[in-house]
């Protein structure tokens, strides 16, 4: 059977980590093994996107069995021969975003392509998932038209596997106060080495089938490392980041306000990422 770690990667939003948390337990949740996005419905139950199939599984806290679990088929629509959907991110309403690139070898996968959303509902420890609008299939297009991300070459990047240098690959997805999405693309990385942040400035008319308003980029210097995983954290006004360069989870980051200052942030141990 295949098994989800959690080591649990809650955030600490202080540079105090984690002597205090060495010791936590390991669980193994178990009916996935490659998690790549999570939205929490309430304290105890988190929502789980695997990419190597579509769809969305519900955990409780501390429980290894699966709660429940919907398949997305009927609504993603995907291409019978290569039905894959490589769910990436997710945020709220739930906004779920899939990896929009080419497979490993570079052969393109229009299953691939959709940002979709979902609405939670949570009554006596069940979950209710209802999707919302529909799957939108041309954010891809609408980025490589956008004259704003010309110097990235995506028309290129987009016929490259996601990984190799100069592909084309997003990973993470977080919402705004102000109702936007920002895309975080673990490839390309910019010549200076930068990762790359892209607003959609429209998500709930881009469900409703309107071309998506893609704002200015924000390139935020990240060791010339691509993004895994962006939330935005309002209070702090902080966009946090999980990098690496292939498939190892590397260091937290934090952009401070709109100056790019970057920050290195301590990891505690609860809910995790996959391994």
């Amino acid at each position: 059977m295949k098994r989800l770690r959690v080591i649990g990667l809650i955030l600490a939003m202080t540079c105090n980590t984690a002597a205090g948390h060495q010791n936590a337990a390991i669980i193994e949740y178990s009916d996935m093994c490659d998690a790549s996005a999570a939205a929490a419905s309430s304290a105890d139950l988190l929502i789980v996107a695997n990419d190597e199939d579509n769809a969305l599984r519900v955990y409780r806290r501390g429980q290894p069995k699966v709660a429940q679990a919907f398949s997305l088929d009927q609504f993603l629509r995907p291409d019978p021969d290569e039905p894959e959907a490589d769910i990436e991110g997710a945020t709220r309403i739930i906004y779920w975003i899939t990896s929009h690139g080419q497979n490993k070898n570079g052969k393109d996968r229009p299953s691939r392509h959709r940002l979709f959303a979902t609405t939670v509902a949570v009554q006596d420890g069940k979950v209710t998932l209802t999707s919302v609008g529909t799957a939108y299939r041309d954010l891809r297009s609408d980025l490589i038209a956008a004259p704003q991300l010309g110097k990235y070459d995506l028309t290129v990047a987009a016929t490259i596997a996601p990984e190799d240098p100069g592909g084309f690959n997003i990973e993470g997805l977080a919402a705004t106060p102000d109702d936007r999405l920002l895309l975080g693309c673990r490839n390309p990385i910019t010549e200076k080495g930068k990762a790359l942040v892209v607003p959609i400035g429209n998500p709930k008319e881009v469900i409703l089938g309107k071309k998506a308003q893609i704002g200015m980029p924000i390139e935020i210097m990240l060791d010339g490392k691509g993004i895994r995983s962006i939330e935005f954290n309002q209070e702090r006004n902080l966009l946090l980041s999980s990098l690496g360069p292939t498939a190892t989870l590397g260091p937290l980051h934090s952009t401070l306000g709109r100056d790019n200052q970057k920050k290195t942030l301590g990891l505690s141990r609860e809910w995790t990422s996959a391994r």
